[in-house]
């Protein structure tokens, strides 16, 4: 069925009469009423036999496979085509790699973005091919089947939340047959895999399988009782696998590799059709209700729990109700985590239960009698929100603008201010708060705060200076920032600065700012000499206090020792600027007579060692 409410129908055919086979496509409206129609293919010797067609983003999606006409009817090839849903016009069309092994394509289905194709090869074991909406095979799963497959038109149903069940006929009649239904979730990890072949029956397989409600999965299949009457079966079970079956069974998947390679069909076609409605009359038939386990049923095997299966947060409450004969004599028993889940209410209809912990839980409930109805399903706590990306607490620069986004998929948003955009930016300081609604319903919400607008960092630079030539001078920021890059490529505090130029900063505060300074530097040729003196008067009347060299120019190396009159050390410094304030620690010395001995160096001289005496005076 197509979104208009229409059909499409693939047709495959068989060569008659020497008439070569073909491929068709045909578009009828819901009144049945032709639309178009398209031969996309025919050619002699062959004959083609369909997989599966579906609609998607307005176009039409079909499977199938050709096959030589003659024995053994070797595999030629199997294909996918897009078709144009409007015209039937042939958009893309591929086919599978010849190198590699023949695979038939069967049925094909919607999954997550792009399709599902089931398949199998000569020994019968499926493999699901994954591709994109433009042909491109994004992974490919094999079934390897121990007990071996009867037929490789296993029948495959995608539920609402992407998980995929797959049932597929198996066995012999020595080692005894199996119908094996396994459930994958949407991660392609298996949940459960079990045997559902009745034990009474000639069993011949379920015909078709289809979706039920708490995405669980349904099915038809037929099957020779014992005293020969046709049987035609039917199953139902739910997403954890609740129900009748014989036994676990032990199916493993494995990653193979597949491709798709482009190729043309023979012709595109435009053909005319009738149709005509044909009465049919269907005779009545007898049918006796009997269940696989087996026992007759009765009212009291009737049990069926109703409820969600997504809750949005831990302390979500919600109401399970339970459809149950009243007048049963049997109890029923719930079985959940009550570590994790509070009962807060409980009657014969239902309870009202409240999630505590986010996760993945069964609700299970059952009873004894003929057939231990029970009936169960998973319940996802939490995990259907998904992440918010607004970002942490924070500060803005004056001039900057930031942008609020909490992440795409969300079915709706709101701002604080009423704007429903998925984005805005922001350049105050405040709280801005969105709230999200997520397709499944579930409403979350986030803050962040911008709490302050800085300034961008400025006139952290000294003032253009003049230094002497070939005496380097440091320069620097008058306080520390989280990082620096100067226009010389250092990345340091300080740079020391021997020639004449603009020397530019960037620096980064600890708010994120970042800012800009310079200093112009000139140069000019200076004088270089240290002068001692030869007295001193450290009695702390402001006046000649302390000892100390006067010095033009700065010396690239400096180092003053001063001794007492019996060689005793009381004073060393290698700061230019520091002198002796005539005190050891806090005690004044004696006046008398006191020898120094000076190191120094200036960048342009060499290395010079002067010696003199100094006389302290009180």
């Amino acid at each position: 069925e197509t979104s208009d409410h229409g059909f499409a129908l693939e047709i495959g055919s068989f060569p008659v009469s020497g008439n070569p086979s073909s491929m068709s496509v045909i578009k009828i409206d819901q009144t049945g009423q032709f639309v178009w129609g398209r031969q996309l293919s025919a050619e002699s010797g062959a004959f083609y036999n369909v997989g599966g067609i579906l609609e998607k983003n307005q176009s039409l999606f079909a499977t199938g496979s050709i096959y030589d006409a003659a024995a053994p009817f070797d595999l030629i090839r199997s294909f996918l085509v897009e078709i144009n849903e409007s015209d039937g016009t042939t958009i893309r069309s591929d086919q599978n790699d010849p190198v590699q092994s023949p695979l038939t394509f069967t049925d094909m289905h919607s999954f997550k973005a792009g399709l599902l194709i089931n398949s199998y090869s000569g020994n019968g074991l499926n493999q699901f091919l994954f591709t994109d909406l433009n042909g491109n095979i994004s992974g490919s799963l094999l079934v390897n089947n121990p007990y071996g497959s009867l037929n490789g038109k296993g029948n495959i149903i995608v539920a609402a939340d992407n998980g995929i069940y797959f049932q597929q006929s198996s066995g012999s009649s020595l080692s005894g047959f199996k119908d094996i239904i396994m459930h994958l979730d949407s991660n392609l990890q298996i949940r459960w895999q079990y045997d559902f072949s009745a034990k009474e029956l000639n069993y011949t397989g379920w015909f078709q399988l289809s979706g039920a409600a708490d995405l669980g999965v349904s099915g038809i299949g037929s099957g020779l009782l014992p005293n020969g009457l046709q049987t035609m079966n039917f199953m139902k079970l739910d997403s954890s696998g609740s129900g009748c079956h014989s036994d676990e069974t032990d199916l493993q998947i494995q990653s193979t590799t597949a491709l798709l390679l482009p190729f043309n069909w023979n012709t595109d076609i435009g053909f005319t059709m009738q149709v005509r409605d044909v009465p049919m009359n269907l005779n009545n038939i007898d049918i006796e209700s009997h269940l696989f386990c087996p026992q007759f049923m009765n009212g009291c095997d009737l049990l069926k729990l109703e409820g969600s299966t997504e809750v949005c947060n831990r302390g979500d409450t919600i109401q399970y109700r339970l459809h149950d004969d009243p007048y049963c004599a049997e109890s029923v028993k719930w079985n959940y985590d009550r570590e994790s889940v509070t009962t807060i209410d409980s009657n014969q209809a239902g309870r009202l239960l409240r999630f505590e912990k986010t996760g993945e839980y069964i609700i299970k409930v059952e009873k004894s009698g003929c057939n231990n109805p029970a009936d169960s399903m998973i319940v996802l706590v939490g995990s259907q929100i998904a992440k918010i990306n607004l970002p942490p607490d924070t500060v803005l620069c004056t001039g900057s603008v930031m942008t609020l986004d909490p992440g795409t998929g969300f079915a709706k948003y709101l701002w604080q201010d009423g704007t429903t955009s998925e984005s805005i930016q922001v350049q105050e300081k405040g709280q801005y708060r969105v709230q999200l609604t997520e397709k499944n319903g579930c409403i979350s919400s986030d803050t962040t705060t911008i709490h302050s607008v800085e300034p961008l960092p400025v006139s952290f630079l000294p003032s253009d200076t003049v230094i002497c030539s070939g005496d380097p001078w440091e320069a620097g920021p008058a306080h520390s920032f989280s990082s620096y890059h100067w226009s010389t490529g250092e990345t340091s505090g300080t740079i020391q600065i021997s020639n004449a130029g603009i020397y530019i900063l960037q620096v980064v505060d600890g708010y994120g700012c970042v800012g800009t300074d310079s200093v112009r530097v000139e140069t000019k040729k200076c004088s270089f000499g240290i002068f001692f003196p030869n007295a001193f008067t450290p009695n702390q009347d402001g006046l000649n206090d302390i000892f100390k060299p006067l010095i033009t120019g700065r010396p690239s190396e400096y180092k003053l020792i001063i001794y007492n009159r019996w060689g005793q050390q009381v004073f060393e410094t290698t700061d230019p600027g520091a002198g002796w304030n005539g005190r050891i620690e806090n005690s004044a010395q004696e006046t008398g007579t006191y020898i120094w001995t000076c190191m120094y160096r200036f960048n342009t001289q060499e290395k010079m060692i002067k010696k003199g005496s100094v006389v302290l005076l009180r």
